[in-house]
């Protein structure tokens, strides 16, 4: 099985602030180091003509753990979890099995393209399995007045099951 038929296997992401899916658009990368883009599967908004895009990134370091069992973990338990320390100001907002802490967004112009684009850090925390994912989204929409909220929301909808 293939390193993205495993990703396909193992990850499913849920949208529901806007009507689309993503799909895997391109990897890079191996099990050690590398990216992976998602891309929704129909323009969002002909206004706009944008679309919306997500993107993994992850490093893992060198490892032999196994299992209670003897079994060596599943190298995808290791692909997405770039590990970082669960600080205070995340510890904080961990209300849930499953919740979000936003780190900051931020808005660039790209040349050529008719409208910002915003990128959204943050990470992800998951106090079943006790881990922390970084992400980055990247959205192609203009800012109106009421962008932050709006930005929040759509995080808030999005579900990473690894």
């Amino acid at each position: 099985m293939s390193i993205k038929e495993l990703i396909n296997e193992k990850l499913e992401i849920v949208i529901n602030f806007f009507p689309t899916n993503l799909y895997i658009y391109e990897l890079q990368g191996d099990k050690t180091k590398g990216k992976i883009e998602f891309r929704s599967e129909e323009i969002i908004d002909d206004y706009w003509g944008s679309y919306i895009t997500a993107e993994y990134s992850w490093e893992t370091i060198p490892f032999d753990e196994r299992d209670s069992d003897g079994d060596l973990i599943n190298e995808l338990d290791i692909y997405f979890s770039k590990m970082m320390p669960v600080q205070e100001r995340i510890q904080k907002y961990i209300q849930s099995s499953f919740v979000q802490y936003l780190i900051g967004a931020r808005v660039k112009h790209v040349k050529g393209h008719p409208y910002p684009i915003n990128e959204i850090h943050g990470v992800w925390y998951d106090d079943h399995t006790e881990r922390v994912i970084n992400f980055k989204f990247v959205i192609l929409r203009e800012i109106f007045a009421d962008w932050k909220p709006t930005l929040i929301q759509m995080i808030e909808s999005v579900r990473f099951n690894l």
